[in-house]
C-alpha cells in the first residue's frame, strides 16, 4: 500500500515534456540574458543626521520591496549601495539628505 502511494506521488511529480518536432515547430530554447540597472535612492531632507539616515533606510527598504514585487523570481541581485550625505544651509539651518546609487540585476528571457 505504501509503495503504491509513493509511486503515485512520484509519477505526479514527474514533469511531462512535449516535443513538437512532428508538427514542424521549431524547438529552439529561449535565451536568458542578465540585464543590470541602476537607480538613485534618496531620503527626505531632514534637520538631523540620524533622521536623514533613517529616511534613506526607509526609502531603500521600500525600493527593494517594490523591485521584488515587480520582478519576482527574475530578480537576481538588488543593492541600495552606500549612502552619501549632502548638506545645505537654508535660512541659517542645516538640512541633510542621504543618497545612494542602487544597483540591480534582472533575468530576462527572450529569443
Amino acid at each position: 500500500m505504501i509503495s503504491i502511494l509513493f509511486s503515485i506521488f512520484f509519477i505526479a511529480q514527474t514533469p511531462v515534456i512535449v516535443d513538437g518536432r512532428g508538427s514542424g515547430a521549431s524547438h529552439e530554447a529561449p535565451k536568458v540574458f542578465v540585464e543590470p540597472g541602476t537607480e538613485t535612492i534618496a531620503g527626505t531632507p531632514e534637520a538631523s543626521l540620524r533622521a536623514a539616515h533613517r529616511t534613506w533606510e526607509h526609502a531603500c527598504t521600500k525600493w527593494k520591496n517594490e523591485m521584488r514585487r515587480l520582478n519576482g523570481r527574475s530578480l537576481i541581485q538588488v543593492s541600495c549601495g552606500v549612502p552619501k550625505r549632502s548638506e545645505e544651509v537654508n535660512q541659517g539651518q542645516r538640512i541633510y539628505v542621504y543618497k545612494s546609487a542602487a544597483k540591480f540585476k534582472v533575468r530576462v528571457i527572450g529569443k
